[in-house]
């Protein structure tokens, strides 16, 4: 933190010794850390879903297989059973509907469809539904909101608020 801080105060001077305005740099540093801001809860996000993923199959018994379930890259396949795949589909959709599996901040990820996918093929995907559900039903929109509420600044951006965007105000 500490060299990508100095690197944007040199920057910031860089950019203030020269031709630009200085509500210009400071435009620029606010929408870099609203930026960076909106990639880390990102990864935040993503990390909890497959931690919640992770919990689920290793109550399961899939203490030895969960990193290879939750590995999904290019070279992933679903199955050739259409059946197979609709049925890992609407599981996939109930996940969504019935649990809070996935943070509302984000984005439903395909890469689950996939790991669904191989669920069912396991005859484990019903297991896995219904233990997502008891674990993570699904949250009223009050205590939602509370816990949108709740989240506080990260440390760095504290330090970048309050060190180098001092000259904003």
């Amino acid at each position: 933190c500490c060299v990508e801080n100095s690197r944007l105060q040199d920057t910031v001077g860089a950019f203030s010794s020269t031709a630009f305005n200085k509500s210009i740099v400071c435009v620029c540093l606010q929408e870099w850390e609203k930026l960076n801001y909106d990639i880390h809860s990102l990864r935040y996000a993503r990390r909890e879903v497959r931690s919640r993923w992770k919990k689920i199959l290793l109550q399961l018994g899939y203490q030895c297989e969960v990193e290879a379930l939750l590995c999904v890259n290019k070279r992933s396949r679903f199955s050739r059973d259409q059946d197979q795949l609709n049925k890992a589909t609407q599981l996939l959709k109930q996940l969504l509907d019935r649990t809070s599996l996935f943070p509302p901040e984000t984005a439903h990820q395909s890469k689950y469809l996939c790991v669904m996918d191989r669920l069912v093929s396991l005859d484990s995907a019903e297991d896995f539904v219904r233990l997502a559900k008891e674990k993570y039903p699904k949250q009223s929109s009050l205590r939602v909101m509370k816990a949108e509420r709740n989240l506080t600044p990260l440390p760095f951006l504290n330090f970048l608020f309050f060190n180098v965007g001092a000259e904003c105000r």
